[in-house]
């Protein structure tokens, strides 16, 4: 079908009338676009949706060439203007590859423009008390999420990057946009009453400003904390962090685990052996942070 369109189609018009043809492909999806995005919108979609749906749908499609082919056939439209529409109907779809990237980078900038100048209070509980606040909804945050939707412990999330929080809350995840290390938005989110405070994020820097706020401030609040290496571990625990996950320690140990079953050694013995392992390397993290300063 599609080859016996192809060889319907006189090329030479495409260099007859070029900016004819470029205004027409435009003007299809300036008539088409609105149409679909108001239909989407008029169907509940929120705007980064319905905006990329309206790109995506704009171009003419393949019923198009069935229709025109079958027009000129019976004689109900003249052969340039059967070639005219042809050629623009090919050009659109043509161009549908790179429209859809743009429409995909266009929705997340309206889904991070929507996430940023939202309004969470509406949305929070209002006496919220005993969840989880995660700090940092990057990759860990993330599967840390998922660990407590799968125990169904009540938790927020919190993080900068306006693009991931469109995302999670466009599947009506808890996730805002917000820097935690700002004490008023802890405490909007119910600092005072929540059981945990998590910091998972990326950048050391940032989760030390985020630990000693929430230290300063609520000094009884339990903060857990990641580590990229041992400085920045001692760093958190300084701050007050009650405890750190050091992510290279614990990369290690599992893949020492690993190591220890393929080598030969019991399950069970493998374990324990991993689990006194940590204990020590978790001990010697509490000496340094307990230790003198002129000690350290």
């Amino acid at each position: 079908f599609f080859v016996s369109v192809g060889m319907a189609i006189d090329v030479t018009q495409v260099a007859a009338k070029p900016v004819w043809l470029i205004a027409s492909v435009f003007g299809l999806y300036l008539i088409k676009g609105p149409i679909v995005y108001a239909l989407a919108r008029l169907f509940g979609e929120p705007r980064s949706v319905a905006l990329e749906s309206a790109l995506l749908l704009g171009q003419g499609g393949e019923f198009a060439f069935l229709v025109v082919g079958m027009a000129f056939t019976l004689g109900l439209m003249p052969g340039d203007t059967a070639q005219f529409m042809l050629i623009v109907t090919g050009l659109t779809m043509l161009v549908t590859p790179p429209v859809a990237q743009a429409a995909r980078r266009l929705a997340l900038r309206v889904e991070a423009w929507e996430a940023r100048h939202g309004e969470p209070d509406a949305e929070l509980p209002s006496r919220i008390a005993g969840h989880v606040i995660v700090a940092g909804y990057g990759r860990v945050g993330q599967l840390l999420g998922s660990v407590l939707d799968a125990q169904e412990l009540p938790h927020v999330g919190l993080e900068i990057d306006a693009g991931i929080v469109a995302r999670f809350r466009r599947m009506g995840a808890g996730v805002f946009h917000g820097d935690a290390s700002h004490p008023e938005l802890l405490r909007r989110f119910g600092a005072e009453r929540a059981a945990v405070l998590v910091v998972t994020m990326d950048i050391p820097d940032a989760a030390e400003r985020v630990v000693a706020a929430a230290q300063r401030n609520w000094p009884d609040l339990l903060i857990y904390a990641r580590a990229r290496d041992a400085g920045h571990a001692g760093r958190l625990l300084a701050l007050g962090a009650n405890q750190v996950i050091l992510e290279a320690m614990e990369a290690s140990l599992q893949l020492g685990e690993v190591v220890l079953i393929g080598a030969g050694i019991p399950d069970d013995a493998a374990r324990r052996v991993i689990d006194v392992r940590r204990q020590a390397e978790h001990a010697a993290m509490t000496e340094r942070r307990n230790a003198p300063a002129h000690a350290k």
